[in-house]
């Protein structure tokens, strides 16, 4: 088969590269776009499942913590009228309250995480300001992002996950006993004072 090409193309070069031309761009069209977004948001709320004497109650759960983050967004369509979007995040979070007991604490550390969505949209995303607004969720962030409203935006589950946070160092509170790893969504670290964490789901 090789020879047989070979001698076609010394034969006929001009129907060659027309047919390898017509050969490339239909590979293009195939190829999914990827398109990348990035952006700088502060003040970024942290919740938790404990609500406490220093946490600040909102519709979204009990704040333990605020972000200083960098957002990296990541969109790729999938050729039926939807994007599938992850928005990543990394930073450093600053702590009033322990996400363990709700109680007032102060300390510090870093954060990294992503959320997945699926977006409907019948164009690519556009531009974000290299400023997001504080306390911005990554849903209206996306939004933002597309140019869409928020209801197009949802949720979605890659790899058994649709969202993953993880917070080191959060120290223990000696009012609260860790039974085993795992519990409140707790990963040990490298001690009992110098704990992961973790928000997933």
């Amino acid at each position: 088969m090789r020879i047989r090409t070979i001698l076609a193309a010394a034969a006929a070069p001009l129907a060659l590269g027309t047919v390898l031309l017509a050969g490339t761009a239909a590979s293009a069209a195939t190829q999914p776009v990827t398109y990348t977004a990035n952006a700088h948001e502060a003040g970024t709320p942290d919740t938790t499942d404990v609500a406490g004497n220093a946490t600040i109650a909102t519709s979204d759960g009990p704040v333990w913590a605020y972000d200083n983050l960098e957002r990296k967004l990541t969109a790729v369509s999938n050729g039926d009228g939807t994007w599938a979007v992850t928005i990543a995040s990394q930073g450093s979070f600053a702590a009033f309250a322990n996400p363990l007991d709700g109680n007032a604490a102060a300390f510090g550390g870093a954060v990294r995480g992503y959320v997945n969505y699926t977006v409907t949209s019948d164009h690519a995303p556009g531009r974000l300001p290299a400023q997001l607004p504080s306390a911005e969720h990554s849903g209206d962030v996306v939004a933002q992002w597309f140019g869409v409203p928020a209801p197009a935006v949802s949720g979605a589950v890659v790899s058994g996950l649709n969202y993953s946070f993880s917070y080191t160092p959060v120290p223990v509170p000696a009012d609260n006993a860790i039974p085993y790893e795992g519990y409140q969504g707790i990963t040990f670290g490298a001690g009992p004072n110098a704990l992961h964490y973790d928000q997933a789901g």
